[in-house]
């Protein structure tokens, strides 16, 4: 039985366990097909048309209804020779285009270390990527963000900068593929920053940006990467895809885009570079990034089969919005405020977008607009232009006007639909959601959409209070050049005379969410609020070797620890430290240090009981600021009592021993009796001994240049009387003591000093270069009473310890701790003739009369400049502060200009004449000398060629090759005028509609005498038909006017007349049927005796926007009357249909609309 129970039991369990497991499993199975991750977008970073370079100037651009339209760059390529009003083949229809403002094609080849070489070859979307990407990581705040697992997924669309390289395939040379193949724009960003997630360039045409974020939200969301930048570019380098475009119809000829308005009639095309930065929210969060937008969703899909392959589908634009929403786990779309559209500006396009947003957000509308008629059409960039406009939408929250939109376009259900476009600002709906979304589709079909809400709605913003000035900080810039770090120190000062927001923020953002490059400066203010500007210094490949150097009394000044007692919490409690030390004395003083520090009562600064352990206190609450700081010396050296604290700084006295040898030491040295003094020489040691007498000695060697005397009153004065009458002009300044220290005085004290400090201390390891002994170890005696007692009474020998320290330590950084600096002038003398491995460098932490905070964070700004590691953060004083996105941009050098273009690609780029409906465009491998030109003729293109017809079939004019080598002629020499000699036609070109024919023209300098005739060129011109070349005429050509022929002139008409209705009418029984196009012959006269004719021709141009200096349609009529005077003027002796082999010389000359023209025939049957 209870076996039984067991199994029941057993099963029971087992049972209830399936069904926990299956709840599970099945809500894992619903958060992974409803849900996605929501990502924070971090980072963003952009370049727009309008001089647009942030994010502030792009809504500046948007509220303030600015167009960026503009004429295309001179740079980019000659837009006039490929600008066509009636949009012929091979033309653009529009000079306008939405372009960047900026130099492309300069970079700042230094600081991402890429050689001018490679710059040159490189797609200059790759470099102005790279600066894009990391204004973007900066505006996030990201720090040590190289050699992470940060994904990289760019959209591109068009291929500009390979069709380039493609114009000279012998010109490619080694790294083309890397720096112009259309796969490696992601792959060169995540190279440059060596980031380790997916790389992966997007090619989904217009929805490629967009796209890519949907595969960065899948990466981070299945852990394939931990973050993502997603970017877009796009850059108008070549007219190529342009043209292309131009013939599917699909850009507007105004350069315009009017999205949803009547007057739709295509897209102007665009330039963008931008870049977001994408890591999970709760990532985010936790890391304290600024959150600029969670995306909350994103899908994409296809437009399936429709009438064609750019034929948008609205119900897959809806069933991708609804798909997006469904995996966002957002069930109500109504609450949705705004939708950024497409909107490219096409008639299909946008009623087809309208349709899809109509039937996805329902019968309660939405509002909708685009950001393509301020920016245009950027195409593998667009989507994410979209989404960066969106998350301003909601930063403002407000959705800027669309321009361009005054009539609604009728095809778009705006009523029915409760579709609304703004024509201006709107403030956020109050009965919706902080909630956009963006669409983007790419003309094959791709489609992508993504849902982004506001931070605020995921995120609360801290609501402490912060003063907008707070105590003076540090705020740190640094630079890969010193010119940039110029240019970002104005920049910085500037934005903190101007800002509003609290400078704790600033500080913060600058000191610990920047990189720190090798050339620093820093920014700091006085009490008052001025603005102080550090040089700007590179600092040192090797690493410093900071001296903390301790100067002795004589600086001291009432409050001069004031504003650290308030402002240091480590200061403060430092100081209390040593009270407590002093209290536990036998003998403790009535008075405190952290009050006498605190106050501004001037009476004890002249007292040694007092300046003594307060100058030592001081130094001792710096040294433990500055370690908390992680600031702390390599060595350290003290001037007289200053070794005191010099001693606690390296850690052989604790903070209670150093007091209570410094309280002791002051305590003593008022007890004399006798009075003293002291005074400060410019001598050395040598010389001043000269002047010494009894009762005076040197006290201090302070420099090579400089000394201390000590003694009685009465001797040092007399010492002083000696040096003014010997060396009048020597330095001599009587210090401000009454007692004499470091003199035969001590001795009076110095065995009590010492029976004293023995309660006290023991005996602990020497100091690395001391002043007694004036060496390093192991020189330097054990530190106990007995050398604290040397100290008092020995001599200073200040500068041969620091000569000492000099020889043994390079890069040394010399950081005076004390309440004023006093040491300057006699370590620079030491400087200067000790030869040291490397220029030394003095910092002074507090200045006499100036503001204490500001006078420390100068001397830690100057640390950080030295190369020195500093807490940035700890100085300051912050913890999770607001990251500033706003701050100025990083300011790039632009030494050089970078693009490598082939003389081919130059030449088509910036041809010099647009392409001719005959002649064609030049052949870019052709050298100068020897030109050639290449055309696809078409029948579409050129169609009145239809009216020349012989035998029924369609013959290319013999007048079409003069006028091909006249137009060839023209565009070498610049003359309209010219003659052609000697022209031999070998077969006739037969033209088929819709067959296109592949026409070579060929000049070559001639020779028509002995010598070249650099004037005369000779000429052929052949096609390709099924793979067959023919060669239809040669001859040769001159600009200007032949050798004039005298018997070249109009003779009297002759009175035998033809009407050319006849005459037409003849030539086509006999199979030369002329069109309208070559029906140009009138008033002919013929005279068969002189055999000659003359007539009227038309000389209209047939409405070609091709140059013709006369129209080949005018040629061919004068060819005509050569066969009218052959015959006599009498059609019926017209022998067979043609035209002629030869033409020994045709000279073309400027003519009005009507012209005369003459025909005579020679006995060689020339003309």
């Amino acid at each position: 039985m209870d076996f039984i129970v067991i199994i029941v039991r057993i099963i029971s369990y087992l049972v209830a366990l399936y069904q926990f497991l299956r709840t599970k499993l099945g809500s894992l199975r619903v958060t992974e097909t409803t849900t996605s991750c929501p990502l924070a977008i971090v980072g963003i970073g952009l370049r727009l048309p309008g001089g647009v370079k942030n994010d502030s100037e792009f809504w500046d651009l948007l509220v303030n209804k600015r167009c960026a339209r503009k004429e295309l760059p001179a740079d980019r390529y000659n837009i006039d020779r490929f600008d066509s009003e009636s949009g012929q083949r091979g033309s653009l229809r529009c000079k306008y285009a939405y372009c960047l403002d900026e130099d492309i094609s300069e970079y700042d080849a230094e600081f991402f270390n890429i050689s001018p070489v490679e710059l040159a070859r490189m797609d200059p979307q790759q470099p102005l990527l790279l600066k894009v990407v990391w204004e973007c990581m900066e505006s996030g705040g990201q720090v040590a963000w190289q050699g992470k697992d940060i994904g990289c997924f760019v959209g591109v669309s068009g291929e500009d900068w390979l069709d380039i390289t493609r114009k000279d395939y012998q010109n490619l040379g080694q790294g083309r593929v890397g720096d112009t193949g259309d796969f490696a724009i992601a792959n060169r960003v995540s190279y440059q920053y060596d980031l380790r997630g997916p790389s992966c360039t997007v090619r989904t045409a217009c929805s490629s940006s967009l796209v890519g974020l949907h595969m960065a939200q899948r990466a981070i969301a299945t852990g394939r990467c931990l973050s993502a930048i997603v970017a877009g570019a796009s850059l108008l380098l070549t007219p190529t895809y342009t043209i292309a475009m131009t013939e599917e119809r699909a850009l507007s000829p105004d350069g315009k885009c009017k999205t949803f308005d009547a007057s739709v009639d295509g897209y102007a095309r665009g330039e963008a570079i931008n870049a977001i930065y994408v890591k999970k929210l709760e990532d985010a969060i936790r890391d304290n990034d600024p959150i600029r937008g969670v995306i909350r969703g994103t899908s994409t899909n296809s437009d399936g089969k429709t009438t064609g392959l750019s034929t948008p589908s609205a119900e897959a634009q809806a069933e991708l919005i609804l798909k997006a929403y469904e995996q966002a786990g957002i069930s109500d779309l109504s609450q949705t405020a705004y939708i950024e559209a497409h909107g490219t500006g096409t008639t299909v396009g946008d009623r087809t977008e309208a349709a899809g947003i109509a039937k996805a957000f329902g019968q309660k509308g939405i509002i909708l607009g685009a950001v393509k008629p301020n920016l245009g059409h950027s195409e593998g960039a667009s989507g994410l232009t979209g989404l960066i406009k969106a998350v301003l939408a909601l930063e403002h929250r407000q959705i800027p006007p669309n321009i361009h939109f005054s009539t609604p376009n009728p095809g778009i259900p705006f009523e029915e639909a409760r579709l609304k476009v703004p024509t201006e600002t709107l403030a956020w709906p109050v009965n919706r959601m902080e909630r956009v979304s963006i669409n983007s589709f790419g003309i094959g079909g791709v489609n992508a959409h993504a849902i982004v809400e506001s931070a605020p709605s995921y995120v609360r913003t801290s609501k402490r209070n912060k003063d907008s000035k707070g105590r003076p900080y540090l705020y740190v810039v640094s630079a890969d050049s010193t010119e940039s770090l110029k240019a970002r120190l104005d920049s910085t000062k500037e934005y903190l005379a101007t800002s509003r927001v609290p400078t704790i923020d600033i500080a913060y953002t600058l000191c610990h969410r920047r990189d720190h490059m090798v050339c620093r400066g820093f920014v700091t203010s006085d009490d008052d609020g001025q603005l102080a500007v550090s040089d700007a210094r590179r600092s040192p490949t090797k690493h410093p070797s900071l001296v903390f150097v301790f100067n002795g009394q004589g600086a001291q000044w009432a409050g001069m620890a004031a504003e650290l007692l308030q402002n240091f919490p480590s200061f403060r409690s430092s100081i209390r430290r040593m009270d407590l030390a002093l209290t536990a004395l036998e003998d403790p003083p009535s008075w405190t240090i952290i009050d006498t520090l605190a106050s501004t009562a001037g009476c004890w600064t002249s007292k040694a009981e007092f300046v003594q352990p307060l100058c030592t206190a001081l130094q001792i609450g710096l040294v433990d600021v500055l370690a908390e700081w992680n600031i702390r010396p390599a060595t350290v050296v003290g001037h007289s009592s200053g070794e005191i604290a010099a001693a606690y700084a390296m850690g052989s006295l604790t903070a209670e021993e150093a007091i209570t040898i410094a309280f002791y030491h002051g305590k003593l040295a008022s007890s004399l009796p006798v009075r003293g003094a002291m005074a400060a020489v410019g001598l050395n040691a040598q010389e001043a001994e000269e002047f010494l007498v009894e009762g005076a000695v040197i006290a201090c060697e302070n420099s090579p240049q400089s000394v201390t005397i000590s003694g009685d009153v009465d001797m040092v004065e007399a010492v002083a009387e000696k040096i003014k009458l010997s060396r009048p002009d020597t330095f001599y300044r009587r210090l401000r003591f009454n007692i004499a220290y470091h003199s035969h005085h001590m001795k009076a004290i110095g065995g009590a000093y010492r029976t004293i400090l023995t309660k006290y201390i023991g005996t602990y390891p020497p100091l690395p270069y001391s002043t007694v002994s004036a060496s390093s170890q192991p020189g330097p005696p054990q530190l106990g009473a007995v050398y604290w007692q040397n100290n008092l009474e020995s001599p200073v020998r200040f500068s041969s310890a620091v000569q000492s320290l000099l020889k043994d330590t390079g890069n040394a950084v010399f950081l005076e701790l004390g309440p004023h600096t006093t040491l300057e002038g006699p370590l620079r003398q030491i400087f200067s003739t000790s030869r040291p491995q490397s220029s030394p460098v003095h910092v002074s932490t507090l200045a006499r009369r100036k503001g204490l905070v500001s006078s420390l964070m100068v001397a830690v700004g100057h640390l950080y400049t030295l190369g020195v590691d500093v807490n940035l953060g700890l100085v300051n004083g912050t913890g999770d502060e607001t990251v500033l996105t706003d701050l100025p941009l990083y300011p790039w050098q632009k030494r050089t200009a970078y693009r490598a273009e082939s003389r081919a690609t130059k030449k088509w780029n910036f041809r010099k004449f647009p392409h001719h409906e005959l002649l064609g465009s030049p052949v870019l491998e052709a050298s100068d000398l020897e030109p050639a030109w290449r055309n696809i003729l078409r029948l579409e293109d050129v169609p009145w060629l239809k009216d020349h017809r012989v035998g029924g079939d369609i013959v290319f004019p013999d007048a079409e090759y003069v006028a091909m080598v006249g137009e060839a002629i023209r565009r070498i020499t610049g003359i309209p005028e010219y003659t052609v000699h000697q022209l031999h036609m070998n077969n006739a070109l037969l033209l088929q509609a819709g067959t296109p024919v592949e026409l070579i023209t060929n000049l070559r300098p001639a020779r028509t005498t002995s010598v070249s005739d650099s004037a005369v060129y000779g000429f052929t011109i052949s096609s390709l038909t099924n793979e067959h070349w023919t060669k239809h005429c040669t001859g040769l050509v001159r600009s200007g006017m032949w050798a004039r022929n005298p018997d070249c002139r109009l003779v009297d008409p002759s009175p035998r007349r033809m009407d050319s209705i006849v005459w037409y009418r003849a030539l086509s029984t006999r199979g030369l049927t002329y069109g309208p196009t070559f029906h140009g012959l009138d008033d002919i006269t013929v005279d068969p005796i002189r055999k000659n004719a003359i007539a009227t021709v038309n000389a209209k141009s047939q409405g070609s926007e091709s140059f013709y200096h006369i129209h080949p349609t005018v040629i061919d009529q004068g060819l005509q009357l050569k066969i009218l005077v052959k015959c006599g003027g009498k059609p019926r002796k017209i022998e067979r249909p043609g035209v002629p082999k030869t033409i020994t010389k045709i000279q073309i000359a400027r003519v009005g609309k009507a012209l005369r023209i003459q025909v005579s025939v020679g006995a060689a049957d020339g003309a």
